[in-house]
């Protein structure tokens, strides 16, 4: 279970965790928006990209897709040439070996990786250029996360498949406007500090698994494509679940204990809302009390005791320094 679907889950354990976030997740009014348009608002915000797909089923992998391609443009926008590696998608492919009992051709894949390296390293080429690779990338991430049925799964389509021409049209708009209203300095730079599908430490391991879409200086942003501008409770207990993410990762962390985890100083946790170019933006150091977070962190630390054998699914890891720094976590002394 991952962070987003243990926030989605009904299961009473589950509802603990939720509860706990709840205490300190923001309002609609809590936030602030880029274009100074008041957030989540039906009367301010403007519908730039409709979703005009013939099958609605494709939404989801339209949205998977985005997140590929608005990563990928930033990766050429701050030369990044990086960004290609260790993709979740790639995970799909010793998945459906397993399942399938087979040896699947990586060709393609590394066919695909080529082609968006190019695009990477030439700052003259068009996000057009690699709608296709983004989408068959995203047919593997979705196999690669959700329970398959072999006898669903068509290879030579999710390697040679041409996406639905609405498809395309969909991830066109989505990405003009995301050149518009997120390539912008107010929002990045050329010389920005920039984390692509930032995962958390160890304590991605305490939810069995958590990974976010882009951090850029101090700003943790979730990309969505929704098609509905209000203030959705779910999306914003998953930023504020990354945070405190975060923060676990930082207090457990240290140079042996095996959990790889790049340090990230979030200040602010963001949407952006792809189909608007909306930025909304919740200021946590300001909007968070000292009180509020160390309460947070000391509940989740004893929520999280029972998930602690989650840790030796890393078997690399000095588990018992992770346990050691949860056990302090879990008994300091409230602020």
């Amino acid at each position: 279970m991952s962070l987003t679907k243990k926030i989605s889950s009904s299961q009473e354990n589950d509802k603990k965790f939720k509860d706990i976030l709840l205490k300190v997740t923001p309002k609609k009014k809590d936030f602030h928006t880029m274009s100074g348009n008041a957030p989540f608002s039906k009367v301010e915000y403007e519908l730039l990209v409709p979703n005009k797909l013939t099958n609605q089923g494709l939404s989801s992998l339209v949205g998977t897709a985005f997140d590929y391609l608005a990563r990928f443009k930033i990766g050429q926008f701050i030369g990044e040439p990086g960004v290609t590696e260790d993709l979740v998608a790639y995970e799909a492919i010793p998945k459906l070996n397993s399942v399938l009992n087979v040896e699947i051709d990586e060709k393609p894949v590394r066919e695909w990786k080529e082609k968006i390296d190019s695009f990477l390293q030439d700052k003259s080429a068009s996000i057009t250029s690699i709608y296709t690779e983004a989408v068959r990338l995203a047919r593997l991430e979705h196999v690669f996360r959700a329970p398959i049925k072999k006898e669903y799964i068509q290879v030579d389509d999710l390697l040679y498949g041409t996406p639905p021409q609405d498809t395309i049209q969909e991830l066109d708009g989505l990405m003009s406007l995301f050149e518009q209203r997120f390539l912008i300095p107010e929002i990045i730079t050329p010389e920005s500090e920039v984390i692509f599908n930032p995962h958390f430490g160890a304590a991605s391991f305490l939810v069995e698994g958590a990974d976010a879409d882009i951090y850029i200086d101090g700003t943790l942003y979730d990309f969505k494509t929704t098609k509905k501008e209000g203030y959705a409770r779910k999306d914003v207990l998953e930023l504020v679940g990354y945070y405190f993410l975060n923060e676990f990762a930082i207090r457990t962390m240290s140079d042996e204990n095996g959990f790889p985890y790049k340090d990230m100083d979030i200040k602010r946790v963001s949407l952006y809302k792809a189909r608007f170019g909306e930025v909304e933006y919740f200021d946590v150091g300001e909007k968070l009390s000292t009180e509020e977070k160390e309460n947070t962190i000391q509940e989740l630390a004893k929520y999280f005791q029972p998930y602690e054998k989650n840790l030796h699914f890393n078997v690399m890891a000095d588990t018992n320094a992770v346990k050691k720094r949860l056990k302090e976590m879990r008994e300091s002394q409230r602020v």
